[in-house]
């Protein structure tokens, strides 16, 4: 394998792309788990070709790996506050794990404040809930379906 080619290989494990095999074309195929694809070549033949597709790696995971040098008086790297697309990914679906049950309690409780007919303390409440589903919206799930109306 090529340094080159393996060095972007790395690269993109560190952006969290996984080495799928080859494509029979001389070019290495990886994937994400967010389902992006990226053909690497073998053999790289130009040095500009490395640095866009380190872009788009970056551009396609989300992430942006530390560099050795980043700064030219910058000490170290910043690997302590570098956190892995898994990671990242796992985090993001425990965030909207938390929000769904929230949003479940709360669609709980206004119904049994409006079987009640306590409508002052129904609506702090409602007001909590369409907040939860702009949370889960922001994050890009589908808002469960509610069996009340919010008028």
């Amino acid at each position: 394998m090529d340094k080159r080619a393996r060095e972007l290989i790395d690269y993109g494990a560190l952006c969290g792309f996984e080495m799928t095999g080859t494509d029979g074309a001389g070019h290495y195929r990886l994937e994400h788990p967010n389902g992006a694809t990226l053909s690497v070549a073998c053999t790289p033949g130009d040095y500009r070709g490395d640095r866009n597709n380190m872009a788009l790696m970056r551009k396609l995971s989300g992430v942006t790996p530390p560099r050795a040098r980043s700064g030219k008086y910058r000490r170290g790297t910043r690997q302590e506050r570098f956190v892995p697309a898994a990671e990242r990914v796992d985090s993001v679906s425990a965030q909207a794990e938390r929000l769904l049950s929230r949003h479940q309690e709360l669609c709980d409780q206004v119904a049994y404040l409006s079987a009640e007919g306590d409508a002052t303390r129904c609506r702090p409440v409602v007001t909590e809930l369409l907040e939860v589903e702009t949370a889960i919206r922001d994050l890009g799930r589908p808002v469960p379906l509610r069996t009340f109306r919010t008028n």
